[in-house]
């Protein structure tokens, strides 16, 4: 095969997790064919330095830098545009706080070449607990489309070895061809931080692309690392603001007025959860994001992060 393959990562302050997720990439079996992106987000732990002085001399590693945080889909699509401008036919977006298997990028560039017009996704276990699912293929509930990772907290027994087509591609790791972006376009970068993979896999329905479980594609997540994990003001600002807005971009306006009752109610809950742990910052977060909605307000956030 000699299919130019190009793998972007995105990195914020990635210091404690870049090297393992490169250097695993770097051992991959098509490594000749690779070119990593490195985007940067505007670091301040000093996370580019490091990659600079172990990887400086190596010719299929491109660094970019960003001035400042400008969130994970515009650094994934400045990424996208710089690889298909260097003639990529195959493009992978990964979470720089992952671990993949040597023969990952190849077993999902053969299911792509064997399913044309298909986003394929591998299969993604804990990085912590490597005989536990975290993503298996994902899918939409079925009243008010919520996201869900297929297998998640699962031991896995082999119950997801079936190659399939599902609904949700997640962000952690999605393999992309030229062809696709072309019809499908970039990814919606009003959105900073995400939801971002729930709208590209929704436009992708719309527009008659498949996207297709890989299972014996094979990598590890360091869950939460990359974004600090769920329990943040920023967490509770992005969701609440970002959930309403990637539904009212597709959904029906019928469904959708079912999908807002859902979500007040969620919301509402969530907000009662954090009142009795005192977790006063999360409300205020999470009621500004829905604020924000209402006044379409998008991109980056400036609260307290």
């Amino acid at each position: 095969m000699d299919n130019k393959v190009a793998v972007i990562l995105v990195n914020y302050n990635g210091k404690d997790y870049n090297e393992e997720c490169i250097d695993s990439i770097l051992k991959s079996e098509l490594s000749g064919l690779l070119t990593i992106y490195i985007i940067d987000n505007n670091s301040t732990d000093g996370s580019m330095a490091l990659i600079e002085k172990r990887y400086s001399d190596m010719k299929c590693i491109r660094l970019y830098y960003l001035n400042n945080n400008m969130g994970f889909a515009v650094a994934n699509n400045f990424a996208i545009k710089h690889a298909l401008s260097e003639n990529s036919d195959f493009i992978i977006l990964l979470n720089n706080d992952t671990i993949i298997e040597k023969d990952m990028i190849g077993l999902m560039i053969k299911a792509a070449m064997e399913n044309l017009a298909s986003i394929i996704v591998p299969r993604i276990y804990y990085e912590s607990e490597r005989n536990v699912l975290w993503y298996a293929g994902g899918f939409f509930s079925p009243w008010v489309w919520k996201p869900k990772n297929r297998g998640e907290n699962e031991l896995d027994k082999g119950q997801y070895d079936e190659d399939l087509e599902c609904d949700f591609a997640n962000g952690c790791c999605m393999l992309l061809t030229r062809n696709i972006i072309d019809r499908l376009g970039f990814m919606d970068e009003s959105f900073f931080l995400y939801y971002e993979d729930t709208e590209y896999s929704l436009r992708a329905k719309k527009v008659g692309i498949k996207i297709r479980y890989s299972p014996m594609a094979k990598m590890y997540h360091k869950v939460n690392a990359s974004t600090g994990g769920n329990s943040s003001p920023a967490c509770a600002y992005y969701i609440s603001r970002n959930w309403i807005m990637c539904m009212r971009k597709s959904m029906p306006f019928l469904r959708f007025a079912f999908f807002f009752l859902y979500y007040i109610i969620n919301r509402m809950g969530c907000f009662g959860v954090w009142a009795l742990q005192g977790k006063w910052k999360m409300i205020y977060a999470g009621c500004l994001g829905i604020c924000d909605y209402m006044r379409q307000k998008s991109g980056k956030w400036s609260g307290v992060q």
